[in-house]
């Protein structure tokens, strides 16, 4: 395979893994996703925003629905990095991505920021990504910015709003 091809392999094994890591929540009931239980984490502090963001990235990871069910307001929408709306409902009703499909993948936040306007929390920062080639242990990355957009209430931060956008000539 010339390198060119090679490197269009990666892309796309790594954009198949970014959708499967946005998309890996198993499919659900409307019964379930509305739990109302008191997050243990309820802090309105920056601290607090960010715990429930690294829950968020790692429940994601993990497909720990009782927690994105915690984290996700009913009312939340998410414009996603590849050009997608999902409401909540929309999000745990869809079918589970097959997990089999990309590189093994590592996640991590960068940069985030958390201002207050209130009861309203905004959290801006990066989702850096590795994925390593298994034969040749290279590792490539891909950076996302995102915007998640919070909202107080039953005394836990709940996000109501989601933007993601790829960062060009973040993947190498």
């Amino acid at each position: 395979m010339n390198g060119g091809n090679f490197g269009r392999t990666i892309l796309r094994a790594l954009g198949f893994a970014a959708l499967a890591t946005i998309l890996s929540a198993p499919a659900f009931s409307q019964e379930q996703a509305t739990s109302t239980q008191t997050a243990p984490d309820a802090d309105r502090s920056e601290a607090g925003v960010l715990k429930v963001e690294r829950d968020w990235l790692a429940a994601l990871q993990h497909n720990n629905a009782k927690t994105l069910q915690r984290i996700l307001a009913a009312e939340w929408v998410d414009n996603s990095a590849i050009g997608q709306v999902f409401t909540r409902e929309s999000f745990f009703a869809r079918p589970a991505p097959n997990s089999a499909v990309g590189l093994p993948m590592t996640q991590n936040l960068a940069g985030v920021r958390v201002r207050f306007y209130g009861d309203v929390a905004i959290a801006t920062g990066t989702v850096e990504k590795q994925a390593t080639e298994p034969r040749t242990g290279k590792i490539h990355t891909q950076n996302t910015i995102f915007t998640d957009v919070f909202i107080w209430r039953d005394a836990r931060w709940q996000a109501v709003s989601s933007q993601e956008t790829f960062v060009p000539g973040a993947l190498e």
